[in-house]
């Protein structure tokens, strides 16, 4: 996929601009779906939009009123794409995020690196990495960050 197509399905994904309708008339993040299936040539385009885009806007102790609608889809692929074997700048990169953005991170983990009964969402579960991660960040003093890890370790098979 080239550059400038990657860049557009990002920000795509980000502000929710493409919806699909499913079977059962849900509707869904039709980039987020197709940046899913991305390679890891997208991780370095999602955290440079991250810390471009969406970081700049984030000015309370949420992401809620920030305007991105597609945040957890964005977040989501990141985590999928890392959890195929590209997780090398993962953690530094989550690690650097402002805390309500590293909240709206661990909580996209709850859809997209979910174990379901056929396996887990998307076909990949969480890397150790990751997993170690988010122990650590049970301990956070932030509490909602402290809930939100310690909710996705208590639903994941260690």
């Amino acid at each position: 996929m080239s550059a400038s197509r990657l860049e557009t399905l990002v920000l795509d994904t980000l502000y929710d601009r493409r919806q699909a309708k499913t079977e059962s008339c849900i509707v869904v993040n039709q980039a987020g779906v197709e940046l899913l299936k991305a390679g890891k040539e997208a991780l370095p385009v999602i955290e440079r939009t991250v810390r471009d885009v969406v970081v700049p806007k984030v000015t309370g102790p949420t992401v809620d009123e920030a305007g991105f609608s597609g945040l957890s889809y964005l977040f989501g692929a990141y985590l999928v794409i890392s959890s195929k074997g590209s997780y090398d700048a993962a953690i530094p990169f989550l690690r650097g995020l402002p805390e309500p953005l590293l909240e709206a991170a661990v909580n996209s983990a709850h859809a997209f690196l979910r174990k379901m009964d056929g396996g887990y969402n998307f076909g990949v579960g969480p890397f150790a990495p990751l997993l170690e991660f988010l122990r650590e960040l049970s301990r956070s003093s932030n509490p909602n960050l402290r809930e939100s890890a310690v909710s996705y370790l208590g639903t994941t098979p260690q």
